[in-house]
C-alpha cells in the first residue's frame, strides 16, 4: 500500500507542473483546409492569412524535373521517384540513374510567397490560418 502512495505522489509531482506550464503555451494558429490548387506558368502568391503546402510536381514535355520559381529564386524539383526503373543503358534522358535524387516533398510556403513554374504543374493545398 505504501508503494502505491509513493507512485501516486510521484505521478502528481510530475504531471502538475506540466499542466501548469501548458496554461502558458500558445500555439501560433490552427490550419483549416481551404482548397486544392494547380499552379503552372502564371505567377500566383500565397494570400494573407493562408499557407500553401506543395504536395507534388508534374513535369510536362517528358522532363525529369520541374523548375519552380519561388520569390524570384529558381528551384529545381526532381520528380523522378524510382531509381529501379531504367532504360537498358542505365540512363534516362542522358542522366545516369545514380545521379537522380527526388526532392523531398512536401514543403510549406508562408503568406506573400510568389510561385510559378514554366515547365510543369505544381499541386498544392491551401490552408487558412485560424488564430
Amino acid at each position: 500500500m505504501d508503494f502505491n502512495k509513493y507512485k501516486m505522489k510521484k505521478t502528481l509531482l510530475f504531471t502538475l507542473p506540466l499542466l501548469f506550464l501548458s496554461l502558458f503555451i500558445n500555439a501560433q494558429g490552427n490550419l483549416q483546409f481551404n482548397k486544392a490548387k494547380l499552379i503552372g506558368a502564371q505567377i500566383d502568391s500565397v494570400p494573407t492569412g493562408k499557407v500553401w503546402k506543395i504536395e507534388s510536381v508534374m513535369p510536362v514535355g517528358g522532363q525529369l524535373s520541374v523548375s519552380v520559381n519561388i520569390n524570384g529564386q529558381l528551384v529545381t524539383i526532381n520528380s523522378f521517384m524510382s531509381q529501379t526503373a531504367s532504360s537498358p543503358s542505365g540512363t534516362i534522358g542522358g542522366i545516369a540513374m545514380q545521379d537522380i535524387h527526388p526532392t523531398k516533398l512536401p514543403f510549406w510556403l508562408p503568406e506573400g510567397t510568389t510561385l510559378f513554374s514554366a515547365n510543369g504543374l505544381i499541386s498544392l493545398i491551401e490552408f487558412n490560418i485560424i488564430p
